[in-house]
């Protein structure tokens, strides 16, 4: 037996009848071969032992009748074509049966054209129930639906324009049964096929071959869709075919609602077509479905095309590959140019990568892991590399467990890569800078795992870089004592959130040397995980404070050694003094020499107290700004060099504003210096000082002017210089660099400048205290 063999069963109890069908339908065909039984029991037996492609049965026979017997083949063969060939027919017998399920009615006629029509009938059947087996697995999902829904019948009878529907078909169309007589009877418009002109023909006459049917019920149907059901039916009427179509109707609460209604065409001894009869179900949620689908699909498409995705859909069985546009053009191809085969992708695969790619595919088509996912390149239509992520899935497999079908996608991952390249780079550039830092870094979690550390953290502990980073502070300092106090700071910062820093600090390094260390501890949020932890900056201070410590040592020596030759020198300079004014009284001739000699004394004095006040000025490393009153400062120091040498005149112009300046309590030392030095480097016999004083609301201005001989030109760069100070010196003394050292403390300026016609002035800017 070929497939192209239709195997028929014929049950009529008329034995006769069967042995004539089965002749005449053979004799159509070559390929149909016909089994007969005489009453239902005997046909099923058949059913279930042969394989039948086609049932024709009698309606009117013992035990069974036909509808009972199309009932009994439905339990088991609910698809299996079954033509009900009665002598009987009527419409009840017709309903009955097509509610029943058969797949044919037709009566029995006179003459031998019905048995080419049966044959006709049965092929079409066979053929219909062959591709619709085909496609089941297809149409599984649709079948199921469908199974699941209502059914209704209904019935055209053409000669007359009536149609009739049953409850079933009631509910469909959003009604209530109840509300209606038990049968539902609609009188169609029959209209010849010139519309605009023609004349309605009566719903009472007979359907004409050339006039087209509007069902009666058609105030239930979707305006919208009536032209095309009437299109539809009248199709069916003239060509024979089955009726089938979807349209909306109007249910009372105005929802969408979603019909198919399918039919089949009866005709009479002279082909004249007489009634459709047929069945019609509620696809509302099919329709939903399918519209989601669309949308999902659109979406879908809208989603691929603006992210510029690449699909494949692969068939490992054969290699067949359908790439979309996107797959191509992503690499600068034309879609036209890619044929559907596997080598398209094989064949651009970067030879480096290749491996790799080979590996993780065949690990997912063997099942061992849920997604295929890479990142390699693939070579473009320009002959360069592409960076694409692949990632793909399964989504059949045979019942072997092959892969039948898999689906994924391509994604131009370029960019990313450009930048991951760049931020590698970046690390490794940071990374080499980190290593070359001469201080420890360092970053360690919570639970004192470090997660960074640069060459000098590792080598303090005698280990790499690569070592110490994911070991814990306790298996890489020597020290527990010293490992709990860091991790006890780390832990302060990181649950504070508070930076911390540690001015001084032993470790303990691997070769058992003891460094101090100025640690910073600010918290750290680890990139990528956000994990808590500690960012550390240590300084080795080591030396710093070993230098301290002598500096600190020389520092005491000197003040002792300051306090001692200053204490020596001025006590003997204070006996010479006592002398020379004895001497003052009694010597006659030499009262000159006498002068000199106290000048000189008395100036020695005085650079023993400038000595002491720049030591004492150098070596103090702890001052502050404070307010400190200027008129009461300067008014002091005039009165007490006024007191000191009666031979100058120093004149205060004005009076002195009460104003505060940020200075201490050496601010009486820039004063007297200045003083000091406009009287005793003075060529006049009456040496002449001038103070005026003036301020705005942050400076206070101090000029101190003198009609002495000016500053020589060869000095004026060096006046303030130290080394141009000391008792050997041309310059104007030591004073004038303790002048410029504690007014730069200040924040202030010191300067000087020409007082014509004669002598300078020097000019004090103090800044003022705010009020």
């Amino acid at each position: 037996m070929t497939d192209s063999t239709i195997q028929i069963l014929h049950v009529d109890d008329d034995p006769h009848f069967t042995d004539l069908t089965a002749d005449r339908i053979e004799t159509a065909g070559d390929h149909f071969i016909v089994e007969t039984a005489t009453n239902a029991s005997e046909g099923m037996e058949i059913i279930d032992s042969q394989s039948i492609d086609c049932v024709i049965s009698d309606y009117d026979m013992p035990g069974q009748n036909g509808i009972e017997f199309l009932r009994t083949v439905r339990d088991t063969h609910p698809e299996l074509p079954f033509i009900l060939f009665t002598g009987e027919g009527s419409e009840s017998i017709a309903s009955e049966a097509i509610s029943a399920g058969v797949t044919e009615y037709k009566r029995k006629e006179s003459g031998g054209d019905q048995f080419e029509l049966l044959a006709n009938r049965i092929e079409i059947a066979v053929e219909q129930y062959r591709t619709e087996q085909e496609l089941a697995d297809l149409n599984k999902r649709f079948e199921l639906a469908l199974s699941e829904t209502d059914t209704g019948i209904w019935e055209l009878d053409l000669d007359t324009g009536t149609i009739y529907w049953d409850e079933t078909s009631e509910r469909l169309f959003g009604y209530d049964p109840n509300d209606s007589p038990s049968a539902y009877v609609g009188v169609g418009t029959r209209l010849t096929d010139d519309e605009s002109g023609g004349d309605t023909i009566p719903a009472d006459q007979p359907v004409e071959s050339d006039v087209r049917y509007r069902p009666g019920y058609e105030d239930r149907i979707h305006p919208e869709d009536i032209n095309r059901v009437s299109e539809q039916l009248e199709q069916a009427i003239k060509t024979g075919e089955q009726y089938k179509i979807d349209f909306r109707v109007q249910p009372p609460d105005d929802s969408e609602r979603w019909i198919q209604a399918q039919g089949v065409v009866e005709y009479d001894d002279s082909d004249t077509p007489t009634r459709v009869v047929g069945i019609q179900s509620d696809i509302t949620d099919r329709k939903q479905r399918e519209r989601e689908l669309q949308e999902l699909k659109e979406r879908f498409e809208l989603a691929v095309n603006g992210a510029n995705l690449g699909v494949w859909d692969w068939n490992p069985q054969t290699d067949d590959v359908e790439f979309n546009d996107n797959w191509a053009t992503m690499l600068g191809y034309d879609p036209e140019a890619i044929s559907s085969d596997l080598t398209e992708w094989e064949q651009r695969i970067h030879p480096d990568d290749r491996e790799s790619v080979e590996a993780a595919l065949n690990a997912h088509l063997a099942g061992e892991t849920d997604y295929y996912d890479t990142e390699h390149r693939m070579r473009t239509a320009d002959d360069d590399w592409k960076w694409i992520r692949d990632v793909g899935r399964v989504f059949e497999r045979d019942d072997q467990g092959h892969p039948v079908r898999a689906v994924g996608i391509h994604i131009d991952i370029s960019d990313r890569k450009a930048v991951e390249t760049e931020l590698t780079q970046a690390r490794e550039q940071l990374r080499e800078i980190i290593d070359l830092v001469p201080d420890l870094i360092f970053v360690k979690n919570y639970d004192g795992e470090y997660l960074l550390a640069n060459e000098t953290t590792a080598t303090m502990y005698g280990m790499t870089p690569t070592e110490v980073e994911g070991s814990h502070e306790q298996d890489v300092i020597p020290s527990g004592e010293e490992s709990d106090t860091f991790r006890a700071d780390d832990q302060a910062v990181i649950e504070s959130g508070d930076p911390k820093t540690i001015s001084e600090e032993e470790l303990t390094t691997a070769d058992g040397e003891t460094k101090i260390l100025r640690t910073t501890k600010i918290p750290y949020e680890v990139p990528g995980t956000g994990e808590d932890a500690v960012l550390g900056y240590g300084r080795d201070i080591t030396e710093l404070k070993e230098y301290e410590t002598e500096l600190e040592r020389q520092r005491d020596n000197l003040n002792l050694l300051n306090g001692v030759v200053r204490h020596d020198i001025r006590n003997d300079l204070q006996l010479v003094r006592g002398h020379l004014r004895m001497l003052e009284d009694s010597v006659e001739d030499g009262q000159n020499h006498v002068q000199k000699a106290l000048e000189c004394v008395r100036s020695s004095i005085n650079i023993t107290d400038t000595a002491r006040e720049v030591t004492e000025t150098l070596l103090e490393t702890d001052y502050e700004r404070v307010p400190t009153d200027l008129r009461q400062v300067l008014s002091r120091e005039v009165e007490s060099i006024q007191s000191a040498d009666d031979s100058a005149v120093v004149t205060i112009e004005e009076t002195i504003p009460e104003i505060d300046v940020l200075a201490d309590d050496m601010l009486g030392s820039v004063f007297r210096n200045l003083l000091t030095n406009a009287i005793y480097h003075n060529d006049k016999q009456t040496p002449k000082v001038r103070v005026t004083v003036s301020s705005d609301d942050t400076v206070a201005t101090v000029k101190v002017a003198d009609n002495g001989p000016g500053i020589p030109e060869n000095q004026k760069d060096d006046i303030f210089h130290k080394d141009e100070c000391g008792l050997e010196s041309q310059g104007t003394g030591l004073g004038l660099y303790l002048v410029q050292t504690l007014v730069d403390r200040y924040g202030g300026e010191i300067s000087f400048e020409s007082n014509d016609p004669e002598g300078s002035i020097f000019i004090v800017k103090l800044p003022t205290a705010e009020k």
